[in-house]
């Protein structure tokens, strides 16, 4: 007889809540001159995943334009997943001025 034990997730790899939350974006691959808009579909202080009709590669370093509360705020980072079903995942890695101080107050604020 077959041992049928139950299915066991994965540990959650993420050190930070990710928010489903819908937050316009752009994203310019590293060396291109392109952008792509977009929309998150979810969101968290250091990463978010993005549904693209023609996904990103893994690895592919990019430049990213979050509009948080109607104001741009840049990051740096890199695409860590790639998935058909639930599209790129995309790891920040360097905010320019501000950008991280106010994308962990918009989140804050969604947790309330």
């Amino acid at each position: 007889m077959p041992d049928h034990k139950p299915a066991i997730a994965p540990a959650e790899r993420r050190l930070h809540q990710r928010h489903s939350v819908q937050v316009p974006i752009r994203i310019q691959p590293e060396d291109e001159p392109t952008t792509i808009a977009a929309a998150t579909t979810n969101l968290g202080l250091y990463g978010c995943s993005v549904m693209l009709t023609d996904q990103l590669s893994v690895g592919l370093r990019v430049r990213i334009e979050l509009s948080i509360a109607d104001q741009p705020a840049f990051v740096r980072g890199r695409v860590i997943t790639r998935h058909p079903q639930f599209g790129n995942g995309i790891m920040f890695l360097k905010f320019d001025d501000d950008a991280e101080d106010r994308l962990r107050s918009f989140l804050e604020a969604l947790n309330q």
